[in-house]
């Protein structure tokens, strides 16, 4: 069974791999009408992006299998093993969070946080450490700390790989139009 085979890939890290081996078999599902297989494939998909860290995308593959769940539970005559199987497929696809939107944009901006990415628009607007710590109402060490985080976390080496990098993500501008709703 693809779907089993897609999973045990997936134990395995090889995450491209099992991902491959699901979507042809879902294919190959899809084309002959068999929901039975096509709900386990969108979950064993499901389980691939969550491995690869693609919450939205697992959720997707889950809210997939979740339809194809109840449209087979409907057909099941019997109340209590209706319940059972809607109750089984539930506890196989858990819950998936989708991500929120501070975390699309830390993932967008290799990985820095809130405070960080606003360092880095101030510095695209050639701030001193000193101007931004005022605008921030940081200390000067904090700043110099945020400076350090970017810098390690981009992979920089100068505050001027920093301004640049900002000003192609345009956080330069978002920090001067979030100065003017305040």
């Amino acid at each position: 069974m693809a779907f089993l085979h897609g999973e045990a890939l997936t134990r395995l890290g090889r995450t491209k791999e099992a991902e491959r081996v699901s979507q042809a078999a879902l294919r190959a599902a899809q084309d002959y009408e068999m929901p039975p297989i096509q709900w386990r494939l969108h979950l064993g998909l499901g389980k691939v992006h969550l491995a690869k860290g693609q919450r939205d995308e697992a959720a997707v593959e889950f809210a997939a299998a979740r339809a194809l769940v109840e449209k087979l539970a409907a057909t099941v005559d019997d109340a209590a093993l209706r319940d059972n199987f809607v109750k089984s497929a539930a506890a196989m696809m858990g819950r998936v969070a989708l991500d929120s939107a501070r975390r699309k944009a830390k993932k967008e901006s290799g990985g820095l946080t809130t405070r960080e990415r606003e360092v880095a628009g101030l510095i695209a607007q050639g701030k001193s450490n000193k101007e931004i710590a005022e605008a921030m109402t940081l200390s000067n060490r904090t700043v110099e700390a945020h400076i350090s985080n970017v810098l390690s976390k981009l992979g920089f080496n100068s505050r001027a790989q920093i301004a640049v990098w900002a000003s192609a993500k345009g956080l330069a501008e978002r920090v001067k139009s979030a100065a003017r709703k305040q």
